[in-house]
């Protein structure tokens, strides 16, 4: 009699699992569905094919930084922090390296000590040289309107203390 009630307690419980699982289905395929949906709308294809939207701040494996943004004149704009300063660039397309027109450079406070962190050391603090850029620029619509914020902007910017 135990192994019948063994049984019974088995398929019992295989039962409850099928129906609880049925019952959840649609709930877990709109998770995954939503999950999907962000990790779209965070990658850099997505961020780059609308207007003022920055992407993720990427951490190059020599200690920089840099992240971009379109504006509504299909221009990019990156930010670049290196060891020792912050440069702004202006771009008709990603492709071509060559074609990238630097605007502005940022001298950083701490630089000379920088050159000698390790650079994983560098990369929260090139998060805040990133943001206040970002801040100090705004959201130009145009590349005439960034190169204007850019020459008002005193190269001394990111020298005070963050």
């Amino acid at each position: 009699m135990n192994t019948l009630a063994m049984i019974y307690w088995g398929y019992l419980a295989l039962v409850l699992v099928v129906v609880v699982l049925l019952v959840a289905s649609p709930f877990l395929i709109a998770l995954f569905r939503s999950a999907r949906a962000i990790a779209h709308v965070s990658s850099d294809e997505f961020r780059l094919s609308h207007t003022h939207m920055w992407t993720e701040a990427h951490h190059t494996n020599d200690g920089g930084s840099f992240e971009l943004m379109r504006l509504t004149d299909d221009n990019l704009v990156l930010i670049s922090v290196g060891v020792t300063t912050v440069k702004v660039f202006l771009a008709p397309d990603q492709t071509d390296m060559a074609r990238y027109r630097e605007l502005k450079e940022f001298p950083l406070p701490n630089g000379l000590e920088r050159v000698q962190w390790a650079p994983h050391e560098r990369h929260s603090q090139d998060l805040l040289f990133l943001d206040r850029v970002r801040r100090t620029i705004g959201w130009p619509t145009s590349a005439d309107q960034l190169t204007a914020t850019l020459e008002g902007t005193d190269s001394g910017l990111l020298l005070s203390e963050i």
